[in-house]
């Protein structure tokens, strides 16, 4: 983990434990923009939507290009 201190972890309160990641780390999810349109937002590991894009590909080029470290969702 990075430099995270195990025992540090188990102390964490949920919020903490939450926030982790929060400026890193990035998901793709599809979005539809209205009954014509769709795209993928980007957004931010605590659901935050950071931007739309067009495309997948575009979305995973703008998290790159931000220092984001993109995760997929299952």
């Amino acid at each position: 983990m990075g430099g995270i201190n195990v025992e540090r972890l188990r102390l964490m309160t949920p919020q903490e434990l939450a926030s982790l990641g929060v400026t890193d780390i990035a998901y793709i999810k599809p979005i539809r923009l209205d009954r014509k349109r769709s795209g993928f937002a980007l957004c931010a590991a605590d659901g935050t939507t950071i931007g739309f894009s067009a495309s997948q590909d575009m979305a995973l080029r703008t998290a790159h290009k931000n220092n984001l470290i993109p995760q997929s969702l299952h």
